[in-house]
């Protein structure tokens, strides 16, 4: 039985990889191998940095985190192979790891199937499919708050003592390399775990339940202590981050009141009407917002209660 188990994980492995393999290969000949924006020259000359300087704080860098660029150069420097060649040809391959490690986490907390379908869902996503192909951080601080999900979910799942540490070890280590690789990310991810702790707790009051919240509290409070002791100490061009976060408040308030300004002046959805011929063809690409978006919702509503 358990034979037969390990054959269908295994196929199961199998077949999300070679869905990712797929969209990679389908992009890297769509572009011919050349799809480079701004964010992707912005990691390229960061880790042509690292190379050419042996450290992550001189020369041009990534203020946000270190962890991309740093990855990048020393790949290039034990391989030989130019940071280009590896941004516009290697890199992208790492779509792999970011929808091994979503399979591995909705497949912990559900069962193969939800998990096959689950991964398989993230990547109709247009931006998450976008913003994991191209040679950024992205890939890595997704397939990290993956794994963070994983290992804490394990952690509260398993009763052998031994083996409950090592997730909580493991926990704390994937989320230092999430703020590596993006404070911002990883302190939205941080705070929203937060939240979640938050109302649970209100929740339990409201119906009386005793859930034990104390660990993941903890969890909450000194992943914010590895944040701020990241910023201030260990790399300091993040310390950028600290200053934008009045902007930030400032201008989600703003979207939430319905007035948010863009970068261009005008209103972020005037495009829409300004910009595309067919405002019909604009609803079919978005229809994955439109159906999934709410059905999940509904989901957790239902299962929540």
């Amino acid at each position: 039985m358990n034979l037969e188990r390990r054959s269908h994980e295994t196929l199961a492995l199998g077949f999300v990889a070679l869905f990712a393999l797929s969209l990679v290969m389908y992009f890297l000949v769509r572009y011919n191998g050349v799809f480079s924006i701004v964010d992707v020259a912005v990691f390229t000359n960061a880790a042509n940095s690292v190379v050419e300087t042996g450290t992550v704080t001189e020369g041009p860098n990534y203020s946000n985190g270190f962890g991309y660029p740093a990855l990048v150069g020393a790949l290039s420097l034990l391989t030989g192979v130019s940071v280009p060649v590896l941004q516009l040809y290697v890199m992208p391959f790492g779509l792999l790891l970011t929808l091994g490690a979503g399979y591995l986490a909705i497949r912990a907390m559900y069962d193969r199937r939800t998990a096959i379908f689950g991964a398989l869902l993230l990547f109709m996503h247009p931006f998450l499919l976008f913003s994991t192909f191209r040679s950024t951080h992205e890939k890595f601080t997704y397939a990290l708050i993956f794994l963070t999900l994983f290992t804490l979910y394990q952690s509260f799942r398993r009763r052998e003592g031994e083996v409950k540490v090592q997730y909580i070890l493991l926990s704390y280590f994937f989320v230092f390399g999430m703020i590596f690789y993006n404070v911002f990310f990883s302190s939205a991810f941080i705070v929203a775990i937060g939240t979640s702790v938050f109302g649970t707790a209100l929740l339990m009051i409201y119906f009386g339940h005793d859930i034990e919240l104390r660990r993941l509290s903890y969890t909450v409070l000194i992943s914010f202590v590895m944040l701020i002791f990241t910023v201030l100490f260990v790399y300091p061009p993040s310390r950028s981050f600290l200053f934008s976060l009045g902007p930030s408040i400032i201008q989600g308030m703003s979207l939430l009141l319905g007035n948010a300004p863009s970068a261009t002046g005008t209103q972020p959805y005037q495009t829409v009407f300004t910009e595309w011929q067919s405002f019909g063809t604009y609803l079919v690409l978005i229809s994955f917002y439109l159906i999934v978006f709410p059905i999940a919702g509904l989901t957790w509503l239902y299962r929540g209660l």
